[in-house]
């Protein structure tokens, strides 16, 4: 093998998740595609380093200082995340789901290594705090040995300013199941219950916006049509999201892929059979009306003026006093050209 090759090979073997087997494959690669691939891989690496800097708030990696994280005049500049590494920040820009500021601290505070207070970007947290307005630092460390050392010292160097400080949840990982649970685990799980929040129920159910909509086998416009949904306002349960894909179940627990932005936050209900409306949620409560499977309502005969409609025995309660229509949908059998409809018995 030639010297300059052995070289190339041996740099992509530092590389994390890299070794001598995978890095040689990868040089193979790039050797055997040079003008699509090694190339413009060249150029683009060149054109990143001479570009990247690191912010001088808050440690991110950009074309610019500030960045645009820290400059953007949407974000909530009373929040304040520590993350370990950049990576981390990444993780939380692209589940999109927090919306204040950043300080990445280059890692943890580790007796072994001999990183101290010294080698991370620890005392700016300091000065950013004094300076800024910043109510509540979130601690997103993660739960290890050295990281709650770290998240130890942090808490001791702000405990004199007037700002709350918090750590992320640590317990029962989203579809993960008690068993294979370790006893830390399950401990932290324990020690951070929280009360069971019934409006989070809710919050699991959306409705199909238009009178045609796919369901498709995967989150993905390339996975085939499982169904399309011909009926507006169908109520669907989410059990998992993949970007801006949502996976939900419709009444007859047929699940499926469906486009986030075809999906509305309203809640409407669908009758599977005749039952009553009760004053309150419960059905020891008083009836106050009767309904049948084909939404007819009807005031109860003691109830001359019910209340406010509330669906009682179903999946989950209407906020908008709407029951949607039977669903109507078409499936695409795998060995057959043309649609067929189904109609659901409701």
């Amino acid at each position: 093998m030639n010297i300059n090759i052995k070289n190339l090979v041996h740099a992509f073997s530092k590389l994390p998740s890299l070794g001598p087997s995978s890095s040689r494959r990868l040089v193979i690669h790039l050797l055997q595609n040079k003008e699509k691939v090694m190339l413009p891989l060249v150029s683009l690496i060149k054109e990143l380093a001479d570009l990247i800097v690191e912010c001088e708030i808050c440690g991110n990696l950009d074309t610019k200082s500030p960045c645009s994280i820290c400059t953007n005049p949407k974000r909530d500049t009373k929040l304040l995340c520590v993350v370990e590494e950049l990576g981390d920040l990444w993780a939380f820009e692209k589940g999109n789901i927090y919306s204040g500021l950043y300080h990445v601290l280059g890692g943890r505070l580790s007796a072994i290594n001999g990183i101290g207070p010294k080698e991370l970007n620890l005392d700016t947290i300091l000065e950013r705090v004094t300076k800024s307005k910043v109510e509540e630092i979130i601690i997103a460390i993660n739960p290890t040995l050295e990281g709650q050392v770290t998240a130890q010292y942090i808490i001791e160097l702000l405990k004199n300013l007037d700002v709350k400080i918090s750590r992320l949840a640590c317990g029962i990982p989203m579809g993960g199941e008690i068993d294979y649970l370790d006893e830390g685990t399950l401990k932290a799980a324990l020690t951070s219950r929280q009360e069971y929040d019934h409006s989070l129920f809710a919050n699991n159910f959306v409705s199909t916006k238009s009178n045609k909509i796919n369901m498709r086998t995967g989150p993905g416009f390339h996975y085939p049509v499982k169904w399309i949904y011909t009926c507006k306002n169908l109520p669907l349960k989410v059990i998992e999201e993949f970007e801006s894909w949502k996976k939900v179940c419709d009444i007859d627990e047929d699940c499926g892929w469906i486009k986030g932005n075809l999906l509305s936050d309203k809640h409407h209900a669908m009758i599977k059979e005749d039952t009553y409306g009760y004053q309150k949620q419960s059905v020891d409560s008083k009836i106050t009306m009767k309904i049948d499977k084909s939404g007819n309502i009807a005031p109860h005969a003691i109830t001359p003026k019910p209340p406010a409609f509330e669906i009682a025995e179903t999946k989950f309660l209407s906020e908008t006093q709407l029951i949607a229509p039977p669903i109507i949908a078409n499936s695409l059998p795998r060995k057959s050209v043309p649609f067929f409809q189904r109609l659901l018995n409701i």
